[in-house]
């Protein structure tokens, strides 16, 4: 009983996170460097990813609501994934960080910009893992509702055919005058 709770809302947290998506793990990008007050990079580079991440996001949500098993969805997503990790580092490589004064400020821009990318990689990777789960948990539900329900109507068929046999019997006890053991003496 308890394990069963713990699985139920396990499920409804797992659900949450799918409903919220990456957008509410985006509005959490990495507190720039207190030395750095804003990075070149910021503004291009979050443009790009909230339009990236919707995108992303949009191609799980349909993709997971096929009727196929989740193991074959699990192998395009992974492909997905690596598509949009693979855009995301193209993205950082051709970014301008506009001109600095010196090396450790260009560094600086670097490294609070791979980390943004960084957060949003991870906030993907776990929507990810949250919709396959959901997505294989609610297939599962299903398949055992309509279980049931095979269940169900095998026991209905099994009900009709007792009734059946019992009102065989009773017709069968009116129509014999009496049973050996209650038959009066002859």
């Amino acid at each position: 009983m308890k394990q069963t709770i713990n699985i139920f809302l396990i499920t409804i947290l797992l659900a949450a996170v799918a409903v919220t998506g990456l957008s509410a793990v985006a509005q959490t990008t990495p507190a720039t460097n207190t030395n750095a007050s804003f990075t070149s990079c910021q503004p291009e580079l979050k443009t790009f990813l909230d339009k990236e991440s919707k995108e992303y996001e949009a191609f799980l949500q349909q993709h997971l609501q096929s009727k196929k098993a989740t193991a074959d969805l699990i192998d395009i997503a992974n492909q997905k994934f690596l598509q949009y990790q693979a855009k995301l580092i193209n993205k950082r490589t051709r970014l301008s960080f506009g001109q600095t004064h010196n090396r450790d400020e260009a560094l600086n821009d670097v490294q609070v910009c791979q980390q943004i990318i960084d957060k949003y990689l991870l906030a993907a990777e776990n929507f990810q893992r949250s919709m396959i789960i959901a997505n294989a948990q609610r297939k599962s539900t299903i398949r055992l509702a309509e279980r049931m329900r095979d269940i169900n109507t095998k026991l209905n068929t099994l009900n009709r055919e007792v009734g059946t046999i019992n009102g065989y019997l009773k017709v069968f006890s009116q129509k014999v005058p009496c049973y050996v053991s209650n038959c009066p003496p002859l």
